[in-house]
């Protein structure tokens, strides 16, 4: 397309056209500039919402792992290492003292409603204890929780019992996931919004 603007020119100089030649060829040149301009825009313009589109996916799929942990923190949670003691004297009380809670989620969070059964010599449950974590579980980690170290608390229970399942119910998460709080804002409009 230039090179057709220069040849104009050309002729218009040469030719001893008249000042109308020469803005017509200036006017081509302008049309000409203008349409790389708007195909430069498209580019940008395509490129832009790749990386909003690209976002958009990723805090879906960030919303969706949030709210499976928020439905099913047991399926994100390992415990191991649970340790009892009789507290009774005359007759047998189980009360849990310590255990090992591994975070394998990829959000940091705090333990809601936890509970403990207990299970009798044939293997049925007998009963069931609700007990709390205190201190939050960062994304990956493995804490210890006991009594000892004040960052559990439990109930007693009546029976010559051994623990069972451990089960959660309920999480708050405290922070969300770093790719996310590292990411910069983007507007809800392009260019900032109405």
């Amino acid at each position: 397309m230039s090179t057709r603007i220069a040849l104009w020119a050309r002729i218009a100089l040469w030719g001893g056209y008249s000042l109308a030649a020469f803005a017509f060829v200036a006017l081509l040149w302008q049309s000409a500039h203008a349409v790389q301009t708007w195909q430069h825009f498209q580019v940008e313009a395509a490129r832009e919402q790749g990386h909003l589109d690209e976002r958009a996916r990723g805090l879906q799929q960030i919303a969706a792992a949030r709210k499976e942990l928020l439905d099913h923190p047991d399926n994100f949670l390992r415990f191991s290492n649970v340790e009892w003691e009789d507290r009774g004297v005359v007759n047998s009380y189980r009360e849990l003292t310590a255990l090992t809670i591994t975070n394998a989620s990829t959000f940091k969070l705090r333990i809601g409603d936890a509970a403990i059964s207990w299970v009798d010599e044939k293997g049925g449950v007998a009963g069931a204890t609700i007990f709390r974590a205190a201190g939050d579980l960062a994304s990956g980690a493995t804490v210890r929780y006991s009594k000892a170290d004040e960052t559990l608390e439990s109930p007693t229970i009546a029976g010559a019992l051994a623990p069972g399942k451990v089960s959660v119910t309920t999480v708050e998460i405290v922070d969300p996931p770093a790719s996310v709080a590292q990411a910069p804002h983007v507007p809800a409009y392009p260019g900032g919004g109405p």
